[in-house]
């Protein structure tokens, strides 16, 4: 299994639903309920005919296989949403292997499916044309592969792959072999000539055929495999795709390539924000990725005289953000509101400023290089309001700091944020979660401007019911980061 680290663009869905996370059997259910509703679809199961049973009974990242027309690959992606799943890696280059993969949020484990789009390939070695590909009908489950396709899918795909199959394998393709029309393995046969030459051809064939199976088949198909991805007309196809050939140095839980990111979660005061955050990392962890913790507010600097500073300044701990569109009369430094600031607190904000980005720089940034997922209480965009609101010193933290990999604002009405701290007046507990209503809308897509990044993901979770459920729709766009 493997991944490109230039994804194929795929469009987000802002009405995906926050769902619990699903059993594996539940999974399926649902997605071939979703595949329903685009009738005309060609999509079915690739490998042996245990695979959606070993696949549901499982608890590990190992990988379901599919096979879908190119025109159908949009309504997969829809249904596949429909189950809470993310996108996290594909290649789509033309001249080698067309496949996308998606994780899924399931009971336990989290899963991935492995989507083989249109022909039917290993690197760049074609097997089938998708014209040539024949699927079963639909049952109570999802179609399988059937003739020709099915026998190049369960023998000559893993053969590329360095692995010659037996057992119930072999025989299934073997079965499918011989259930093929006489024309159909002539031209799958020709097929073979092409993509591994006349004498390996027939000796692939023979053993579809009933013939014992030589151990030394594999390692010719894996010599033939490197031939044809080195070949001058290949060679740039190659190396376009050489992330997902040559093994990661630093793989993720699922066996991707990785990447460390940060998720910054704001919120009110009894927004929910810690119970949150303490999910996230708790899911995350038990899925095998590697998180830290970080407090990125305004009351606990790292550089010398913050503390004299904040004192000076009479910074609030419990700093919000304003507003998404700064009014004109807050852009000018030393006003808020038409009111003057104190000296001490324009000083306190370009301290503060330094004080932000001396974090990022000691503690955010290595760890991202580490590959963790940093998980940070609060966000840089807390000097917007405190200690001197619209001063110039916020707009160049947020500059060098650049934006996060993942915002996520904690959400709640506001008399069941005012029943958990009853210090905040409803009036105050509005107006903040509304600002920073307006920072998730401003950071959704946006890039960090000094540094080459992915853009930003920012979305809601709602605190209000089960954290458990909410938290899943963060925890699946996390992952998603981790592989872009």
């Amino acid at each position: 299994m493997s991944t490109s680290t230039t994804l194929a663009p795929v469009a987000g869905d802002a009405s995906t639903p926050v769902l619990a996370a699903p059993d594996r059997t539940s999974a399926v259910a649902r997605l071939r309920a979703a595949l329903d509703d685009h009738h005309g679809v060609a999509v079915a199961l690739q490998g042996p005919g245990s695979a959606l049973a070993e696949w549901t009974a499982a608890d590990d990242h190992h990988d379901l296989d599919l096979w879908v027309s190119a025109d159908g690959l949009h309504a997969v992606r829809a249904a596949l949403r429909t189950v809470g799943a993310v996108h996290v890696g594909a290649a789509h280059d033309p001249r080698r292997l067309r496949h996308e993969q998606w994780w899924l949020p399931s009971a336990g484990r989290a899963a991935v499916v492995d989507i083989t789009v249109g022909d039917l390939r290993v690197g760049p070695l074609l097997l089938a044309t998708e014209g040539e590909v024949a699927v079963s009908g639909a049952g109570a489950s999802l179609p399988r592969l059937t003739g020709t396709a099915a026998a190049l899918d369960l023998f000559v795909r893993p053969l590329l792959r360095g692995r010659v199959v037996g057992g119930a394998r072999l025989a299934e393709a073997r079965t499918a072999w011989a259930a093929a029309a006489p024309a159909a393995r002539r031209q799958s046969a020709d097929r073979l000539a092409t993509a591994l030459g006349r004498r390996l051809a027939t000796e692939v064939v023979a053993v579809l055929e009933g013939a014992t199976a030589d151990q030394a088949l594999a390692p010719r198909a894996r010599r033939r495999l490197a031939l044809a991805s080195l070949a001058p007309r290949r060679i740039g196809a190659t190396w376009a795709d050489r992330r997902s050939i040559i093994p990661a140095r630093r793989r993720s839980p699922l066996g991707f390539r990785r990447r460390g990111v940060v998720v910054a979660l704001v919120g009110t005061d009894g927004s929910g924000k810690s119970t949150v955050g303490d999910a996230l990392g708790t899911t995350l962890v038990q899925l095998g990725y590697r998180v830290e913790h970080a407090y990125f507010g305004m009351a606990r600097g790292n550089l010398p005289g913050v503390g004299l500073v904040r004192r000076l300044a009479r910074g609030s701990d419990a700093a919000a953000v304003a507003p998404q569109r700064r009014p004109e009369a807050q852009a000018t430094a030393g006003t808020t509101t038409g009111a003057p600031v104190s000296l001490a607190r324009r000083v306190g904000a370009w301290v503060y400023a330094a004080d932000y980005a001396w974090r990022a720089a000691t503690r955010l940034w290595p760890a991202r290089r580490r590959g963790s997922v940093v998980i940070c209480d609060r966000w840089v965009s807390d000097l917007r309001r405190s200690p001197a609101p619209g001063h110039p010193a916020s707009r160049l933290a947020e500059l060098l700091v650049g934006a996060p990999d993942v915002l996520a604002l904690a959400d709640a009405p506001t008399d069941v944020i005012a029943a958990r701290k009853a210090e905040r007046t409803p009036a105050e507990i509005t107006a903040e979660q509304g600002a920073l209503r307006g920072l998730v809308a401003e950071l959704d897509g946006q890039r960090s401007a000094l540094r080459r990044r992915p853009a930003c993901r920012a979305l809601t979770v709602p605190t209000d019911g089960s954290v458990a459920d909410a938290t899943w729709r963060l925890v699946a766009e996390v992952v998603a980061a981790v592989h872009r």
